[in-house]
């Protein structure tokens, strides 16, 4: 379905045709500044969209701003200015001839990368069934995926929660000075949750402690394989006490 949201597009196509993508109209972008309501109304229909198991894409992408929030929201497929405006075909065989086009997903990984991209970050929903609604609807737990491979540990998405407590609690990571910006100890106690998950295959909780001395209880969870690299894709989510009960 093109130019959902607009015109006479309606949830209720949905329902009588068997869509497969539904791609949303630039508008949603233009009205991307214009308040909260406008992002709120965006995440909810991402959010339908997945729950009725179809791909998403939003046109009209100009800023980075814009593609960080839809990453977190859970869109799968991005379009817009922000990676390339209009070019002929003789262009686009150009760039790929010396390697400058942005490249193709490798079919055999593209369940791997649905399963991680349609996650909504600021949805605790797949972990916790029937929680409250939270006061504010952009502030909730800190929550990132990260990527586990021989190679290491690789941060690939995290919510604005997840930025700020990085930034207070572990400074030492964010810090542009630190020679080891970004790393973590192998024998850290974060790592060797993510080692036992990747072993064991099931949930795990660690206690981290933070910058000003508190414990941070952590859960961790395998969501998806990638077949190909063999690396394995974790979200982690700092839980209150609450969800820890």
């Amino acid at each position: 379905m093109d130019d959902f949201g607009s015109g006479f597009s309606s949830p209720d196509f949905l329902q009588k045709v068997p869509f497969d993508t539904v791609k949303f109209d630039m508008q949603f972008m233009r009205n991307f500044d214009s308040g909260e309501k406008s992002r709120i109304i965006l995440t909810e229909l991402i959010k339908l969209m997945i729950a009725l198991g179809l791909e998403t894409v939003v046109e009209g992408v100009e800023t980075m701003e814009q593609v960080e929030f839809l990453r977190e929201i859970g869109c799968t497929k991005l379009q817009g200015f922000y990676y390339s405006k209009p070019i002929p075909v003789e262009e686009i065989m150009s760039r790929y001839k010396n390697g400058s086009h942005i490249g193709f997903e490798n079919p055999s990984e593209s369940a791997y990368y649905e399963v991680v991209g349609k996650l909504n970050l600021y949805d605790l929903s797949f972990i916790v069934e029937g929680s409250e609604n939270l006061q504010n609807y952009f502030e909730t737990m800190p929550i990132c995926v990260v990527e586990y491979s021989k190679k290491g540990i690789t941060a690939i998405r995290s919510n604005t929660s997840h930025k700020k407590f990085i930034e207070k609690q572990f400074p030492d990571l964010t810090d542009p000075n630190n020679t080891n910006q970004g790393t973590l100890a192998e024998n850290s106690v974060f790592m060797r949750g993510i080692r036992q998950c990747s072993r064991d295959g099931r949930n795990v909780v660690i206690a981290q402690r933070a910058a000003d001395g508190t414990v941070i209880h952590v859960l961790i969870k395998r969501i998806a394989d990638n077949p190909v690299s063999g690396a394995s894709a974790f979200v982690c989510i700092g839980l209150s006490d609450r969800l820890l009960r």
